[in-house]
Parts: C-alpha cells; structure tokens; sequence
C-alpha cells in the first residue's frame, strides 16, 4: 500500500500546569474513600482532534503531535459537560503526548487547577509505519491481528496498557478522569469485563463502574 503523507502543522502549545510524577501520594478525603464493595467511577475521555484525526488518518503513540483548534474546542467541552454534570473529578491522568497534555491541562484549568498525573504507559499505540495511513483500511489489518511495520503489536500494547491498568485502583477515591486514545480506552474496556470493541470519537467522554469483585462490568457513555 502507498503511505498517506499530508502537510502537519505544528502548533505552539502553552505551558502546562499542575503536573506530578509516579508514584503519587494520595491526599485522604472522607469524601473520595472507595469502599471495597461499592462501585466505583472511572471517567474517560478521547483526546481532541489532531489534524491527521480531522482527516480519517492514523495518529499514533509514535506521532507526537498536538490538538488543533477543533481539539481545544473539545477539550473545553470535556470540563463544561464534567461541570454540568457536576462529577468531582480530583485527578486527571494523561500520556505524556501532545494531544493528551494539553487536553489534561485546559481541563485542569477550567476545573480550578486538578492535578495531572503523566503515565506513559497510557500513551497510543505506536503505529510505525501506518502512521497518516487510511483509518478504515489500516482498522481492518488491524481487526486480523497484524501488527504495523516499525509499530507495537497487539499482545505487546496490551501489556503496557495492563501496566497503567494496574495501578489504576489506587487512584479510584480521587474520581479520576483519564484522558487517551481511543485503543487505550477499547484496551481499558476488556480489561474490565467488558464487551465489544469500543471505539470513541474525540473528545467522547465514557464512565466506567467499577464494580466490586465478581461483579460485571458496566460503562456508559456521558452525553454530549
């Protein structure tokens, strides 16, 4: 197949606010303490549009590129539907890409400054060689298990997914908000039980029930 190439341009981005690094000490709070056999929520978001999104083409973990002004427009989005919703994130968790920051952060600001947590394992799958490919054809090599020349494959991206996965429980009394890909969030999905291969659009914000144990998985997408 012939590789896709398209002018990027490349955004200046502001500076970034209220990051931390891993391991975080948790702040205590009477209100934000996950009891073991009570749901908890996890809430996801798909970052904003970059321009290869705007234009059907794989952005992938190894493209490192910011949102467009479409995507800033998302990313506000995500923090008005968040207030009017009036869910009490205290925690936002991102990659450290781009696209993901600067959504993590415009949220943050518009939240009143909620710490961010950069987990580059979260980041999107890298897509070597089919990165400014065909989204729809790329999707259905994709679908049959290959994996992309120069990219991850699908056990090795799994993995690394598991890993932030796994540290995800720790975080839940703080009402996290995790902004990623649409793979990381399809990953996140089976790993909780669910069902499907869940796709998002940019900027698409889901909630996760995490359900105490042996109990089944519930999400549900948070309207637009």
């Amino acid at each position: 197949m012939t590789t896709v190439a398209t002018p990027i341009t490349h955004q200046p981005t502001m500076p970034f606010t209220h990051e931390l690094t891993l391991p975080l000490a948790l702040p205590t709070s009477p209100q934000r303490r996950a009891m073991p056999d009570q749901s908890s929520a996890l809430y996801f978001v798909r970052h904003g549009a970059t321009e290869p999104n705007t234009l059907g083409l794989r952005c992938g973990g190894d493209l490192d590129l910011p949102m467009t002004e479409l995507g800033r427009e998302q990313a506000r989005m995500t923090a008005e539907r968040i207030r009017a919703l009036k869910i009490d994130i205290g925690l936002i968790v991102c990659s450290p890409l781009k696209r993901t920051r600067l959504h993590a952060d415009i949220v943050s600001r518009m939240l009143g400054g909620v710490p961010i947590i950069i987990d580059p394992l979260l980041a999107e799958r890298h897509m070597g060689e089919w990165n400014l490919r065909s989204v729809p054809i790329t999707e259905k090599l994709l679908v049959r298990g290959m994996a992309p020349p120069g990219g991850e494959t699908e056990q090795a991206f799994v993995a690394r997914v598991s890993g932030a996965f796994d540290r995800l429980p720790a975080l839940l009394p703080l009402n996290p908000l995790v902004v990623s890909s649409k793979a990381v969030a399809r990953v996140l999905n089976l790993r909780l039980g669910g069902s499907g291969r869940l796709t998002l659009e940019n900027g698409e914000m889901v909630q996760f029930m995490m359900q105490p144990p042996a109990s089944p998985i519930a999400n549900e997408r948070i309207p637009r």
